[in-house]
């Protein structure tokens, strides 16, 4: 039998391992694509690290929309949270865009991302990210934290260094 797949590739077995490696993906795929660098041997944690502003404006903004009930968003959208139009709407492979015709003379553009379990997957990328540094400064996770809480949690919460153990957050929800 001939095997041509490497036996060092790991084929993901959670759902967030598939998320994380279709995330992997999709940022190779634009940076070979559309970056002006021309290096094609760039590695995935400098493509990672040179994004992880983006992903996680991303995840915050998926976070607050799915927390909100929205899955579609639009231009103003992405720039309140200060994402780059190009890169959301275009470059990633993760948002589609979507033409909304108003009348016969006026279309306009919204956008979403390609799948609802991407959205989740980015919001809860952008929860864990604010446990595991320890800052949530987004009033609306703080909101949902609190959320079917009996006041203990505020006083931590409303701390500059949140510290509460993981394990806690898996238990709020």
């Amino acid at each position: 039998m001939d095997n041509t797949q490497d036996d060092n590739i790991k084929i993901p077995t959670t759902l967030t391992e598939m998320y994380t490696h279709f995330l992997r993906i999709q940022m190779e795929v634009a940076t070979d694509k559309y970056d002006m660098q021309n290096e094609s041997d760039v590695a995935i944690e400098e493509i990672f690290r040179s994004n992880v502003e983006f992903i996680l404006k991303l995840g915050r903004m998926a976070f607050e929309h799915l927390n909100e009930g929205k899955i579609i968003f639009t231009v103003s959208d992405l720039n309140k949270y200060g994402i780059d139009i190009n890169k959301a709407g275009v470059h990633c492979g993760l948002c589609t865009q979507i033409f909304k015709e108003e009348n016969v003379f006026n279309t306009r553009k919204l956008y979403c991302f390609v799948h609802l379990t991407v959205q989740e997957y980015f919001a809860a990328l952008f929860v864990y990210h604010s446990f595991a540094s320890k800052k949530i400064d987004s009033l609306s996770l703080k909101n949902f934290l609190l959320m079917d809480s009996k006041g203990q949690q505020k006083s931590n919460l409303d701390a500059d260094r949140v510290d509460l153990p993981l394990d806690d957050l898996m238990q709020l929800r």
